[in-house]
């Protein structure tokens, strides 16, 4: 668009990269709007409020004008060459954003609200399962398995409830119980006298 690269500066969190990026989205988007492009300039992020606009704080403001200087910061890596990512370059007739959203990974927001809305399991079985993103496929594959064996079809269905609670309280509980034991059936906390 019209405008050019802002550095940020003082984020010493990614709370704060966070809070600085909705800043300057917020910012840039007002400027846009009035067809006034970005300069070239530093701007420093600050926690503290500094405007009645953002009265919890974090906003970034002005440090230093770059003008029409190269800043040496911004060379491009002479070994590594430009990352071009269009239809060839992805192998696909979907534009980028089409191509991430077919290929990115379910978020786990969006995977606990699909196990509670097509499951009909709750929220707390619903979070300790995504916690280990192969227990997500296991509860979803043992939940097809067991209502096919069961040939169980009706409303309301139990056994996704069952399957949930089985995995987070009985199987979780043995793999946790396994993962501390030694071959012995010992605590590995536990010293060679037997003591803790």
């Amino acid at each position: 668009g019209n405008g050019h690269r802002v550095e940020v500066k003082n984020l010493n969190s990614l709370r704060q990269i966070i809070s600085a990026a909705e800043y300057e989205v917020l910012r840039q988007s007002i400027l846009a709007r009035n067809n006034t492009p970005t300069g070239r300039e530093t701007r420093t992020f600050h926690v503290k409020p500094i405007s009645k606009e953002f009265p919890f704080g974090g906003e970034t403001i002005i440090i230093r004008k770059k003008g029409d200087s190269v800043d040496y910061r911004f060379m491009p890596e002479p070994d590594i060459p430009p990352l071009i990512l269009d239809e060839e370059s992805l192998g696909s007739n979907l534009n980028l954003e089409e191509f991430i959203e077919e290929n990115m990974p379910e978020l786990p927001e969006e995977t606990v609200a699909r196990l509670v809305n097509d499951y009909g399991i709750s929220q707390d079985v619903a979070d300790v399962i995504i916690n280990d993103p192969p227990a997500i496929k296991l509860f979803e594959h043992a939940v097809e398995t067991a209502k096919m064996e069961l040939n169980y079809n009706e409303s309301p269905d139990p056994v996704p409830t069952m399957v949930g609670n089985w995995l987070c309280n009985d199987l979780f509980a043995l793999v946790k119980k396994s993962a501390t034991e030694d071959g012995n059936g010992n605590s590995a906390l536990e010293t060679d006298n037997g003591e803790e």
